[in-house]
């Protein structure tokens, strides 16, 4: 649970360095037992990773009202805490249909499911899944300048609201400084 991980990081001296995944319980919490884990997570420095592709499965055999499956992503960001989304299914047991990994179409399924639809949330949305995620695997020499490693995504977007809601090819990976897939096809 995240309230005992984040006593055992506080008490073991491991402030910043503890991650968290899912963490759907939070969302099963009252109000008040909500915001006291979520305290407690920030004042461990504990960084947490929702997986929006949890909608499919969260609750699936609750009665209404259903939990969906997302942590209460808004109140973790609000209170401080390091939030990056992923996806950990890709057409497998869990999820046979759905799943392709792609950060962009997780990110507007979790824009989706935690309401961020002002642009001013989707630039958050979009440091989730960069800086954020950076900060998770201890990446300080993340950068988007010249001379930082060069991990990316290449997509036609005039900005990062229509890379989510227009979904465009992507045009090129970048991976270690090396185009890796050109146009959807994998460059040899």
């Amino acid at each position: 649970t995240p309230h005992a991980s984040a006593v055992k990081a506080i008490r073991a001296g491991w402030q910043g360095r503890v991650t968290a995944d899912h963490v759907t319980a939070l969302a099963a919490y009252d109000d008040t037992y909500a915001a006291k884990v979520i305290a407690l997570v920030a004042r461990a420095r504990m960084s947490v990773v929702t997986l929006p592709t949890k909608l499919m499965r969260g609750g699936v055999r609750d009665k209404e009202p259903r939990r969906r499956g997302l942590t209460r992503v808004r109140e973790l960001l609000a209170a401080g805490v390091n939030v990056a989304y992923g996806q950990d299914v890709i057409q497998d047991g869990f999820l046979p249909v759905f799943g392709t990994g792609d950060p962009l179409q997780v990110g507007f399924l979790l824009a989706f499911g935690a309401q961020f639809s002002s642009r001013a949330s989707i630039e958050t949305l979009y440091d989730m899944a960069t800086v954020n995620g950076a900060r998770i695997m201890r990446r300080p020499d993340h950068a988007l300048e010249v001379g930082a490693p060069a991990d990316l995504v290449v997509v036609d977007a005039p900005s990062v609201h229509e890379a989510y809601r227009t979904q465009p090819p992507r045009l090129a990976v970048i991976h270690d400084g090396r185009v890796v897939a050109r146009n959807g096809r994998i460059v040899t």
